[in-house]
């Protein structure tokens, strides 16, 4: 069992533990299924933090010098003010007021509020204080393709049949 977050990425990163790339060119169905269900959400979050980043141009400097809370309130600020701006654009709400029944563009990141007790729990932070604990099994590539496997045996497989 894991107890830390992975990433979804293409085949530009190293085999790490908390990297989880898709396969190429398989001829395992399985393999094949899991390539297909982990493309289509790496391209959502894509093209999610692709509208965010050429509406807030702050999202496209490098964030090294600044402090993780920091981060969080920016990119938290940046999604509130794209789904009221694409709120705004819809005519706010339907004539029943009902946000279901908006049409045109929809928010991002559904609608959820987030508190302040929350975004301090966020998982951000747990993964910075994970890292300093887990350095070498993160970058062991045992762990990488394992997780591959499990993920293709347990998760996908489960969700297919």
């Amino acid at each position: 069992m894991r107890d830390w977050m992975y990433y979804l990425v293409d085949g530009i990163y190293p085999d790490w533990a908390i990297f989880v790339s898709t396969y190429t060119n398989s001829s395992n169905p399985k393999e094949r299924t899991f390539a297909e269900e982990q493309e289509k959400v790496r391209k959502d979050i894509e093209c999610s933090f692709g509208v965010l980043v050429q509406r807030f141009h702050v999202l496209q400097r490098l964030l090294r010098q600044w402090f993780l809370e920091e981060i969080q309130d920016v990119l938290y600020c940046c999604i509130i003010l794209h789904n009221m701006i694409i709120e705004k654009k819809n005519g706010a709400l339907d004539e029943d007021n009902n946000p279901e029944k908006s049409r045109g563009n929809f928010p991002l990141f559904g609608r959820q509020q987030i508190t302040r007790h929350e975004a301090a729990q966020d998982q951000v932070t747990l993964l910075a204080a994970r890292v300093a604990q887990l350095h070498n099994m993160v970058q062991s590539s045992y762990e990488h393709f394992k997780l591959k496997k499990d993920l293709i045996v347990e998760h996908i497989s489960s969700l297919k049949e």
